[in-house]
This record gives structure tokens, C-alpha cells and sequence, in this order.
């Protein structure tokens, strides 16, 4: 690791954080988690959903912040793309399931 890269890797988490990078993540977390209880909707399509849910959710969090709508939008997908994760890590662990 190249001399500094720890402190702008660790800075770059905390602007994250701080910019609301953490309530979109649990945001789209908890939206996918009530989709998820709608007997129609089939679970090979959750992980796809949950990415157009955060990208939503960050495009309502750049219109109601300061912040470029874009770089808000982007951020809401990557939320939306961990918040699948976050759901296996939850399952695995909390629920003691074994969802794959």
C-alpha cells in the first residue's frame, strides 16, 4: 500500500458516510426486505429490484441535498447493490438461514 493511501481510504469512507452513503444502504435494505413478503414477486429478481431501488432512493436524497443529483444516483445504486448483500450477511448470520 502506497504511503497515504490508508488515511484517503479511510477519509473516503467517512465522506461516504457522512454523505448519506450508510441511510441509503438501510433505506433500500428495508424497502427490499417489504417487497420481499409480496407473494408475486419472484426472489431471482430481488437483487436487480433492489439496485433500481437504490438508484431511486438516491435520486430522492440528491434532490433534497446539496449534492449533485448524479454522484447521489450513483451512490444510490451501489446502495442498492450492497443492500443484497447486506440481506445474505443478515440471513447468514442474524437468521441463521441458508440462502446461498
Amino acid at each position: 500500500m502506497k504511503k497515504g493511501t490508508k488515511g484517503k481510504i479511510m477519509n473516503d469512507i467517512s465522506a461516504w458516510l457522512a454523505g448519506g452513503g450508510i441511510v441509503m444502504l438501510l433505506v433500500t435494505y428495508a424497502v427490499i426486505e417489504l417487497v420481499e413478503k409480496i407473494p408475486v414477486i419472484n426472489p431471482k429478481w430481488l437483487p436487480a429490484l433492489s439496485v433500481v431501488v437504490g438508484l431511486l432512493i438516491g435520486f430522492l436524497f440528491g434532490m433534497t441535498t446539496g449534492t449533485p443529483v448524479w454522484t447521489d444516483v450513483a451512490l444510490g445504486g451501489f446502495a442498492g447493490a450492497n443492500s443484497t448483500w447486506l440481506d445474505q450477511i443478515v440471513k447468514q448470520f442474524m437468521k441463521g438461514g441458508n440462502n446461498g
